[in-house]
């Protein structure tokens, strides 16, 4: 809520589990290798901020970390 209140919050979703994960191996696309648990993602938050400090900053209140969580900030490379 505070993401919107402050006009950053631009999409965000949890993710279903049991994803699938395709590799290209010698020419051929198949199923796996697959992701181990604990490298898994339960969802993003696509946030606007100037710059990854900035992002930075604002990810730091986050309420996942009060439940022991972690947060990855990445940047978006549009193309």
């Amino acid at each position: 809520d505070k993401l919107r209140k402050d006009g950053r919050h631009v999409a965000s979703e949890e993710l279903k589990s049991g994803g699938r994960l395709l590799t290209n191996q010698n020419g051929r696309i198949v199923d796996g290798p697959y992701t181990e648990t604990k490298e898994a993602i339960g969802g993003f938050f696509l946030i606007e901020a100037n710059n990854l400090e900035e992002a930075l900053e604002i990810s730091q209140e986050c309420p996942h970390f009060n439940y022991g969580g972690s947060v990855e900030i990445r940047e978006v490379n549009p193309h």
